[in-house]
Protein backbone atom coordinates (compact mmCIF):
# COMPACT_ATOMS: atom_id res chain seq x y z
CA UNK A 1 0.00 0.00 0.00
CA UNK A 2 2.46 2.33 1.19
CA UNK A 3 4.79 1.85 -2.16
CA UNK A 4 1.96 2.11 -4.31
CA UNK A 5 1.26 5.79 -2.98
CA UNK A 6 4.92 6.60 -3.42
CA UNK A 7 4.60 5.73 -6.92
CA UNK A 8 1.75 7.72 -7.71
CA UNK A 9 3.65 10.98 -5.94
CA UNK A 10 6.50 9.92 -7.56
CA UNK A 11 4.82 10.03 -10.58
CA UNK A 12 2.75 13.02 -10.24
CA UNK A 13 6.67 15.04 -9.42
CA UNK A 14 8.26 13.76 -12.88
CA UNK A 15 5.15 15.06 -14.16
CA UNK A 16 5.32 18.59 -12.83
CA UNK A 17 9.15 18.70 -13.43
CA UNK A 18 9.21 17.77 -16.88
CA UNK A 19 5.92 19.80 -17.41
CA UNK A 20 4.60 16.48 -19.07
CA UNK A 21 1.47 14.55 -18.57
CA UNK A 22 2.36 10.74 -18.22
CA UNK A 23 -0.56 8.20 -19.58
CA UNK A 24 -2.68 6.18 -17.52
CA UNK A 25 -1.66 2.17 -17.63
CA UNK A 26 -4.85 -0.57 -18.20
CA UNK A 27 -7.34 -0.69 -20.20
CA UNK A 28 -10.28 1.82 -20.05
CA UNK A 29 -13.97 1.83 -20.51
CA UNK A 30 -14.46 4.19 -23.47
CA UNK A 31 -17.90 5.06 -21.86
CA UNK A 32 -15.94 6.79 -19.19
CA UNK A 33 -14.61 9.45 -21.83
CA UNK A 34 -17.96 9.66 -22.76
CA UNK A 35 -19.14 11.10 -19.68
CA UNK A 36 -16.22 13.29 -19.32
CA UNK A 37 -17.01 14.65 -22.48
CA UNK A 38 -18.75 17.72 -21.26
CA UNK A 39 -16.57 18.18 -18.37
CA UNK A 40 -13.23 20.07 -17.76
CA UNK A 41 -11.61 16.66 -17.16
CA UNK A 42 -10.74 13.51 -19.51
CA UNK A 43 -8.74 10.44 -19.22
CA UNK A 44 -4.66 10.87 -20.00
CA UNK A 45 -3.82 7.77 -22.78
CA UNK A 46 -1.01 9.21 -24.20
CA UNK A 47 2.38 11.69 -23.20
CA UNK A 48 1.45 14.98 -23.77
CA UNK A 49 3.59 18.33 -22.89
CA UNK A 50 0.96 20.03 -19.75
CA UNK A 51 0.22 23.84 -21.38
CA UNK A 52 -1.30 25.96 -18.05
CA UNK A 53 -4.73 26.37 -18.96
CA UNK A 54 -6.71 29.68 -18.06
CA UNK A 55 -7.43 30.70 -14.26
CA UNK A 56 -8.57 33.66 -12.46
CA UNK A 57 -4.90 33.29 -10.72
CA UNK A 58 -3.41 34.09 -14.63
CA UNK A 59 -3.31 37.76 -14.07
CA UNK A 60 -0.56 40.07 -15.47
CA UNK A 61 0.77 38.04 -18.36
CA UNK A 62 1.74 35.10 -15.56
CA UNK A 63 0.25 31.36 -16.38
CA UNK A 64 -2.12 29.67 -13.73
CA UNK A 65 0.17 27.30 -11.91
CA UNK A 66 0.58 23.83 -12.62
CA UNK A 67 -1.22 21.61 -9.38
CA UNK A 68 -1.74 18.17 -9.23
CA UNK A 69 -3.52 16.43 -6.87
CA UNK A 70 -2.72 12.49 -5.74
CA UNK A 71 -4.59 10.14 -3.84
CA UNK A 72 -4.75 7.00 -2.28
CA UNK A 73 -6.08 4.35 -0.64
CA UNK A 74 -5.37 1.52 1.68
CA UNK A 75 -7.34 -1.80 1.94
CA UNK A 76 -7.09 -1.30 5.48
CA UNK A 77 -8.97 1.62 5.20
CA UNK A 78 -6.45 4.29 5.06
CA UNK A 79 -6.47 7.56 2.51
CA UNK A 80 -4.25 9.93 1.44
CA UNK A 81 -4.87 13.54 -0.42
CA UNK A 82 -1.82 15.68 -1.04
CA UNK A 83 -2.10 18.51 -3.96
CA UNK A 84 1.00 19.36 -5.67
CA UNK A 85 2.11 22.79 -7.43
CA UNK A 86 4.88 23.31 -9.80
CA UNK A 87 7.78 26.01 -7.96
CA UNK A 88 7.98 28.98 -10.55
CA UNK A 89 10.78 31.30 -9.77
CA UNK A 90 9.68 34.98 -9.88
CA UNK A 91 11.77 36.99 -12.31
CA UNK A 92 13.99 39.29 -10.76
CA UNK A 93 14.24 42.94 -11.76
CA UNK A 94 16.26 44.68 -13.62
CA UNK A 95 18.13 47.70 -12.17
Amino acid sequence: EAASGMALLTKAVFQLRERKLAPVFGEHDPAISRRLADTPFRLQTILESWEPSFSKEAVKGREAPLRILVNTSGSGGSYSSIILERYEKEPKALG
